[in-house]
């Protein structure tokens, strides 16, 4: 806590800077004088400083919200990693039933020793020991550690899986109902004429679970030297790819062997409002979105954008010369935009003709990501010669369930 307050503070201080120097230089505008070079250079260098504060807070508070990835009914990490296990294995896995404290640590062994040496050089015992994590699919689940840390990192950096609805399916795919159109109702008297009103219908939509792939690679000399942690050195590696590649489908994904991205043309957010200027917006368009947000999502909702978005909006002030985008007041508190929490995405689109670059939505109503319990890898030492590949494949799918959830800022 000590150092995110630090943050904060720094975070509030250059955002104080910010406004002396975006202030005096609205006044040589206003002055009809020539941008000051130096003044433009200092103003450029003290939105770096925000744009690196603002990213690495994100990062602490994503890490103190993240929910715990292990079982909340077990008590010790022994038994919190026991019960993830035993999920694993019945969804992906060769086994059916409860594993036991002994059968997981055997299988941590045997899959250390695989990832080292590969299939082929383990012991009866070791070979054994890990074929209950062996699926259809091929490959071997990756053990409950590795997993954690996988799966903590993706939590982190992928900004939808924090505010949308996940959901853990045993399946290839989940059937959820989204409304279409909506209930007419009205008031009327104790023995007064009821007229038949419309009801909502309804549309069956099916979120597929399909295969994300990491390929990460090491060297036959790492995976020989004991002292290397080779197991935290893939999860790094595996985790930043899930989280970049996951984050741009949940966004734009066609569904295509890969989630419907929330701004989908046919079934992503349906409501819209369109900027006024070409190429560019201002801050009336945003008070639009707002506004055409229905009242029922708003408590909840969250401004979606880019931090090339974030760059223009943090320079937008209101009528009265206060400025829209505001810092975090303290700790866990978030960077707010008409009092609406912002949320960054690098995969947001840029700001150009036809784009739609934010988004006001409540994500948790209006996107649903489900996920397979289970991630399993491959083992390639054949196809790069001194280097050992690890094909990485976990099971992901994501689509708008509510279209009406959220509305977006189409530029132009």
């Amino acid at each position: 806590m000590t150092d995110i307050n630090a943050v904060v503070t720094e975070l509030n201080k250059a955002f104080e800077e910010f406004k002396q120097a975006q202030n005096e230089r609205f006044e040589k505008v206003e002055k009809g004088l020539k941008p000051d070079p130096l003044l433009e250079e200092k103003l450029k260098k003290i939105e770096g400083t925000i744009d690196s504060l603002q990213e690495k807070y994100d990062r602490m508070v994503a890490a103190m919200r993240r929910p715990q990835t292990a079982s909340n009914g077990a008590d010790s990490e022994e038994e919190k990693q026991v019960e993830l296990f035993s999920l694993m294995t019945k969804t992906g896995g060769n086994h059916a039933g409860e594993i036991s404290v002994d059968q997981l640590a055997e299988y941590k062994k045997g899959f250390n020793a695989f990832i080292r040496k590969g299939e082929k050089a383990l012991t009866p015992d070791e070979y054994k020991a890990i074929t209950i994590g062996t699926g259809a699919a091929g490959g071997f689940l990756v053990q409950p550690e590795m997993y954690n840390r996988i799966i903590e990192y993706v939590l982190t950096v992928s900004p939808l899986r924090r505010y949308a609805t996940v959901e853990t399916i045993g399946t290839e795919k989940l059937e959820v109902p989204r409304a279409v159109g909506g209930v007419a109702g009205g008031w009327v008297g104790e023995s007064g004429v009821r007229a038949v009103t419309n009801t909502d219908t309804f549309e069956q939509v099916v979120i597929t679970a399909e295969e994300l792939y990491a390929l990460p690679e090491a060297s036959v000399r790492s995976l020989d030297d004991a002292a290397f942690d080779v197991e935290a050195f893939l999860a790094r590696r595996v985790a930043r790819t899930f989280a970049q590649i996951e984050g741009q489908a949940f966004i734009s994904g066609d569904g295509i062997n890969k989630p419907v991205g929330l701004l989908d043309a046919t079934q992503g957010l349906a409501g819209s409002v369109t900027s006024g200027a070409i190429g560019a917006f201002d801050i009336d368009d945003l008070l639009s979105v707002e506004q055409a947000l229905l009242a029922e999502y708003r408590p909840g909702a969250v401004w979606l954008m880019n931090r090339a978005a974030m760059t223009t909006i943090r320079k937008f002030k209101d009528t009265s010369g206060q400025y829209l985008w505001q810092p975090p007041v303290q700790a866990g508190m978030p960077s707010t935009l008409l009092g609406y929490e912002v949320v960054l995405a690098d995969h947001m689109p840029a700001v150009a003709t036809g784009s739609a670059p934010i988004v006001l939505a409540n994500l948790a109503e209006a996107y649903m990501i489900v996920d397979r319990h289970d991630i399993r890898v491959l083992r390639d030492p054949y196809s790069h010669k001194g280097f050992v590949q690890f094909y990485f494949a976990k099971r992901t799918g994501g689509n708008t369930v509510n279209r009406e959830a959220g509305v977006k800022l189409v530029i132009g």
